[in-house]
């Protein structure tokens, strides 16, 4: 599988708690299903885990953008398609549609 995250949520607990005392008393006495502040600190940790994820995920999106960016300029495509390179020769696009740059139609 890819693009998956396995998620601990002990290490939100050990990091909210000072020491074994606090850790057990996120626990309070049912060993299954914690207090509500262990719920709040695992909820704090997940968004937070979210966000560098998210965060990640842009750098990668912003890197790609520029990296195309830069191939299309190294190959002399312009940023905006104003002008085109057509046998040699340089046109103005058509923006209206796709150029014929003089061939007739019939």
């Amino acid at each position: 599988m890819k693009n998956v995250t396995l998620y601990n949520p002990n290490n939100a607990l050990r990091a909210s708690a000072k020491d074994g005392e606090e850790l057990a008393a996120l626990w309070g006495a049912d060993p299954v299903h914690p207090v509500k502040g262990a719920y709040q600190a695992i909820a704090r940790d997940m968004m937070s885990k979210a966000s560098e994820m998210l965060m990640k995920w842009a750098d990668i999106q912003a890197a790609k953008s520029a990296k195309r960016q830069h191939n299309d300029s190294a190959n002399g495509e312009s940023d905006d398609n104003s002008v085109v390179e057509v046998g040699g020769r340089t046109a103005a696009s058509n923006r209206s549609g796709p150029s014929t740059c003089g061939a007739s139609r019939g």
